[in-house]
């Protein structure tokens, strides 16, 4: 490799090599994005087979079930975290719900669970004393008798 002429034609392919890449990568078109879909999900309704969506164009809220038509679009299934849509052409679009949160999570559960506080080891279960009560009345001493002896 202490020849120039070597050291010529490997830099001049590398050179090819790379700057070819570039020019391929130019030529590649975007997907074309025909179908813009501006409906997004707020709610779902498993229990209805329903979907609560938003509409960001028209800022209208709108409710989604299997065999409707939305901004032009079919309402196909109603999943439990997605709902598919059908264009005009036949391009499938789902829109998926957002992630489940503790909060949700804990609302969709709708099981309200009540809770006993354990009881007290320390705590005595007689009732607790009146500081305002009158004294309690004093035993009368017994009388010691001598015995004989």
């Amino acid at each position: 490799m202490h020849c120039p002429r070597a050291m010529r034609l490997l830099s001049a392919i590398l050179f090819l090599s790379l700057s070819g890449s570039v020019a391929s990568a130019d030529d590649v078109q975007p997907a074309d994005s025909k179908h813009r879909v501006s409906l997004r999900i707020v709610k779902m309704l498993p229990e209805t087979q329903q979907a609560l969506l938003f509409d960001k164009d028209q800022g209208t809220h709108v409710v989604a079930e299997s065999g409707l038509t939305i901004e032009g679009f079919l309402v196909d299934t109603v999943d439990e975290d997605s709902v598919t849509l059908i264009a005009e052409d036949g391009t499938e679009i789902v829109l998926t719900a957002p992630p489940r949160t503790r909060r949700t999570v804990a609302k969709a559960s709708d099981q309200r669970v009540t809770t006993v506080a354990p009881a007290n080891p320390y705590v005595d279960t007689a009732a607790p004393a009146n500081p305002y009560a009158a004294p309690p009345a004093a035993a009368a001493p017994t009388a010691v008798v001598a015995s004989p002896v």
